[in-house]
């Protein structure tokens, strides 16, 4: 049976076998992404390549956006490998298992932000978990909020780097202190989507 099943990928197989590999790529900043055409075998997303496509990425980019190229990509795909199966061309091409890589699952706790990483890695997390996705999120004062979306700003030399602690307030949003570099959050709402104001500079993120 599986010699008529195809299985599409949502990764340039054999990098990021596995779950969520578009997140993944996104909040590793990866130049290209793209999805992947394969035959199904029992271990996981390392059957025989049928087909590719590939795009590169200009950052920032929204989950939103990413998913509709790939919703594209992957119907013109389909399309292709529908042509080569009617006129006998199919081919297939085996996966280097010494170029594979893994994406884990994702559950509740990978939408909180780490704010030991890097400014551009955190903004990219933003955007990379934005709808339809649940939204990066973060605790302040002991309550949950999900970040919407963030900029770069200017870092400073900290004596003490103390992570998470807002450095400024002002109507622009909070500026908070990454573990490189510093970001504004420009936009957050409650868990009960009402916008979120940040009123109270000495407080930490988590």
């Amino acid at each position: 049976m599986t010699d008529r099943t195809i299985v599409f990928h949502d990764s340039l197989l054999p990098r990021y076998r596995g779950f969520a590999p578009t997140a993944t790529a996104l909040i590793n900043g990866d130049c290209e992404i793209g999805i992947t055409a394969i035959r199904p075998v029992e271990a996981v997303d390392a059957g025989p390549i049928l087909g590719q496509r590939r795009w590169m990425v200009e950052y920032p980019i929204r989950a939103r956006a990413a998913l509709e190229r790939q919703a594209v990509a992957t119907a013109d795909l389909a399309g292709n490998l529908l042509h080569e199966i009617v006129n006998g061309t199919l081919m297939t091409t085996e996966q280097d298992p010494m170029a594979a890589t893994y994406s884990l699952w994702r559950d509740e706790q990978d939408y909180f932000i780490d704010w030991t990483r890097s400014a551009e890695t955190i903004c990219r997390t933003i955007d990379a978990l934005s709808y339809p996705f649940m939204g990066a999120r973060t605790r302040i004062d002991g309550r949950e909020v999900i970040v919407d979306e963030a900029r770069i700003v200017d870092d400073l030399v900290f004596e003490r780097r103390d992570i998470g602690k807002i450095w400024s307030l002002d109507p622009d949003g909070p500026i908070v202190v990454c573990g490189r570099g510093c970001l504004r959050v420009t936009a957050a709402h409650s868990t009960k989507g009402e916008p979120f104001i940040f009123k109270r500079l000495r407080s930490r993120l988590t």
